[in-house]
């Protein structure tokens, strides 16, 4: 006779998903750590980990390249999750220890294709746009080197405006920004629901996710999303707007 029990008894291994908005953590959570992070999520939901058994996928988004080279942030979240994952956690519950086993990787692609990855998610914008200069004050002030005017065409054009400047045709003052990420993000998100996850976490204050939240809550996803901030220090809209669970870290 065989020791195993009827296939009703069996808990199946239920699939967990964590998206995680890298850049709206605060720079304790990163110092701290991703497996500190997971942990902490996991011990909020504790009430809900009901399965003995979980195999939970991390994706993280950011901008991770710049002309298809990883940046200097994405070298160090990638031997991060190198030294880190996979790993096992044990996360104490309402109904016993529960194993979980992890496993993190950089959103490079969309889950649903992840043959075509995304390489310029980070990019060097060469002006500063919407700053605004009073030109009252550079009218007002007395000393004829007055810095403002210069200021007001270092910004907007980028180049120094004094022609015998050595950095004259450089480029000096840019800004970075990031691209795409939201909307791999929210892709993911919505695909996850497709895929009938078991649960979904999201990790971020953005309000901009609302509205894939609450599409993923309507087609009968379970989703959570996980505050990186403080509610006092953060606007949201009414939760009567809100379909899903939320909570801090």
């Amino acid at each position: 006779m065989s020791d195993n029990p009827p296939p009703s008894s069996i808990n199946p291994i239920r699939n967990i998903a964590i998206f995680v908005d890298y850049d709206n953590l605060s720079e304790d959570q990163k110092t701290t750590g991703l497996k500190m992070l997971i942990s902490s999520v996991f011990l909020k939901l504790s009430a809900v980990l009901n399965n003995n058994h979980y195999k939970c996928r991390v994706r993280l988004y950011g901008g991770w390249f710049e002309s298809g080279s990883l940046t200097q942030s994405a070298q160090t979240v990638v031997a991060e999750i190198q030294n880190t994952f996979p790993t096992i956690m044990t996360i104490p519950a309402e109904a016993g220890t529960v194993k979980i086993e992890v496993v993190a990787e950089l959103a490079e692609a969309l889950m649903q294709d992840p043959s075509i990855s995304f390489v310029s998610t980070y990019r060097r914008k060469a002006s500063v746009p919407n700053i605004r200069i009073d030109t009252s004050v550079s009218a007002s002030c007395i000393d004829s080197g007055c810095p403002i005017p210069y200021a007001k065409k270092l910004l907007r054009s980028g180049f120094c405006p004094v022609p015998q400047c050595a950095s004259a045709n450089s480029k000096i003052v840019y800004k970075v920004e990031q691209k795409l990420v939201d909307t791999m993000l929210s892709c993911d998100l919505l695909y996850s629901s497709v895929l009938k996850t078991w649960l979904n976490i999201l990790i971020s204050s953005d309000d901009d996710f609302v509205p894939p939240l609450n599409i993923m809550q309507l087609n009968g996803a379970t989703i959570y999303r996980v505050h990186t901030k403080p509610s006092t220090l953060r606007a949201n809209p009414s939760s009567s707007q809100f379909r899903f669970q939320e909570m801090d870290l």
